[in-house]
């Protein structure tokens, strides 16, 4: 007690004693580049957006910047996988293996979300909520709702036919699948171009 005594006692002789009151500046105005970041992000594309950002979270994976070609070669990932829209093929690399398959990507209308994502979400059967129930067999999830995932229309792979997810064979989804859960999703990156 005696101490906070002394300080106060201290404290308030040398405000008396230095010649300048000390004067109470205004806070600095924090939000004023946060109002001006909102106004340049309203005229962005959410593409944009995500790519200003550089590395962002996805809803159920996380999604990495691909500016550099060298990401395809140079991640520190055990499993790879990609997804080529223009081909419609996906590859698939691990310890011990690889192979190359056909897929469906979206159809006119609805693109398939380009990029590269880390951690998928993995689902052993999903249903759509937003296209009649749909089965997804086999579902990993990369963006949100956009998945790699089994499909009942396997006449239709080699183009485009999906709702924006890559679909593949019921049977190489569920190798993909168990491939990704063996080796661990966290060491997983899929990159879709």
């Amino acid at each position: 007690m005696k101490t906070l005594a002394l300080a106060l006692l201290f404290f308030s002789f040398s405000a008396v004693a230095s010649p300048e009151a000390p004067t109470i500046s205004e806070p600095p105005d924090i939000f004023a580049d946060l109002e001006n970041d909102i106004q340049v992000m309203d005229q962005m594309t959410p593409e944009q957006i995500e790519s200003a950002l550089g590395i962002y979270p996805g809803m159920d994976g996380d999604m990495i910047e691909v500016e550099d070609s060298n990401l395809w070669t140079t991640t520190n990932s055990v499993v790879s996988i990609n997804v080529s829209l223009a081909k419609q093929s996906l590859s698939i690399s691990y310890p011990g293996g690889g192979f190359t398959t056909r897929i469906s990507s979206g159809r006119a209308g609805y693109s398939t979300k380009r990029g590269c994502f880390i951690r998928p979400r993995l689902a052993r059967m999903h249903y759509s909520s937003k296209y009649n129930n749909a089965p997804m067999p086999h579902s990993m999830f990369f963006y949100g709702g956009y998945a790699i995932h089994g499909t009942t229309e396997e006449g239709r792979l080699g183009r485009p036919a999906s709702h924006g997810c890559v679909r593949v064979s019921r049977a190489n989804a569920a190798t993909l699948f168990s491939i990704v859960k063996r080796f661990g999703a966290a060491n997983t990156r899929i990159c879709v171009r």
